[in-house]
């Protein structure tokens, strides 16, 4: 079960916001961020249920404001292209310029590097929301194995 449809459900049984944040490991302003958005959807919880992860948190990706942005046949292919890029992300040595120069060669009339880091950076955060972890310091020891070299 996505982390969205938790959040929703356990909103609308009337746990409190900071309860939710802590049973999803969530910080406080995104469980907010995502009651806001589901708030002004106008939709019912029932509806949610019947939807799959995908369509709900392509659902919460399309309330997001973005002026202009619904109809830009530009923008759809963008966003139908940043699987794809999560996907290729996590291999060893890929880059977001790498990953975007090969956008521009299938479309060469996309969207420049400023812009593509920055619409893969809002779908990112709201197809995979962050984890924060609370610790109490010299309780435990974090190791980053991040990157080529330890």
């Amino acid at each position: 079960m996505s982390k969205v449809r938790s959040l929703l459900r356990l909103y609308t049984e009337g746990v409190s916001k900071t309860a939710i944040a802590e049973r999803l490991g969530l910080p406080r302003n995104t469980i907010k961020k995502y009651i806001r958005l589901f708030l002004a959807s106008g939709k019912v919880h029932s509806d949610l249920d019947q939807m799959s992860d995908g369509k709900l948190e392509q659902l919460f990706l399309d309330i997001v404001p973005r002026k202009e942005m619904d109809d830009d046949p530009r923008y759809k292919t963008l966003l139908s292209f940043f699987p794809e890029v999560e996907r290729s992300l996590k291999r060893k040595g890929v880059t977001k310029e790498q990953l975007w120069n090969r956008y521009r060669e299938l479309h060469p009339d996309g969207y420049g590097l400023s812009q593509f880091k920055h619409y893969y950076l809002l779908w990112h955060k709201a197809s995979n929301p962050v984890m924060h972890i609370e610790h109490k310091a010299g309780d435990k020891m974090y190791v980053d194995y991040a990157g080529e070299k330890l």
